[in-house]
């Protein structure tokens, strides 16, 4: 059976544009402490995240973190219908810019589980910008 999903969640392999670009879990979601449990050998806070809007491109998110660090650990993500879509998977933890940060993330298809996206995080740098880039005038048209 077809399960209807939102324009924002469309798949490039298994991630989507919302996975990398749209999903601001701290801005777009109303979090609520479900459990505290087990997860791979950590304690985790489990988290259930849900939209602020309706614009947001999942309503529902399951989010585990890990409870001494704060570190994420896993993420399920569920299309409008409540029905699982895609499971990621956290690691490989080490300290950038001053923080312990995880540098890899592999997203799981939660229908057909044997495809993945493995994504890997490098060359973190510190930018500074100018308080003007962050106004109106500063966008383009063009």
């Amino acid at each position: 059976r077809p399960t209807r999903i939102g324009f924002e969640q469309r798949l490039t392999g298994e991630v989507s544009n919302a996975d990398l670009a749209r999903t601001g879990f701290a801005y777009d979601y109303k979090p609520k402490l479900v459990t505290i449990e087990k997860l791979d050998q950590k304690t985790c806070y489990k988290l259930l995240l849900t939209a602020k809007k309706k614009t947001t491109p999942y309503r529902k998110i399951l989010y585990w973190v890990e409870k001494d660090t704060f570190l994420p650990v896993k993420v399920q993500f569920y299309a409008l219908s409540g029905k699982l879509l895609k499971v990621g998977e956290y690691s490989e933890p080490q300290p950038i810019l001053g923080k312990n940060r995880v540098t890899k993330l592999v997203i799981s298809d939660a229908i057909q589980k044997s495809r993945q996206s493995h994504l890997t995080y490098s060359d973190f740098k510190k930018d500074q910008f100018d308080d003007a880039f962050f106004s109106k005038e500063s966008i383009s048209d063009e």
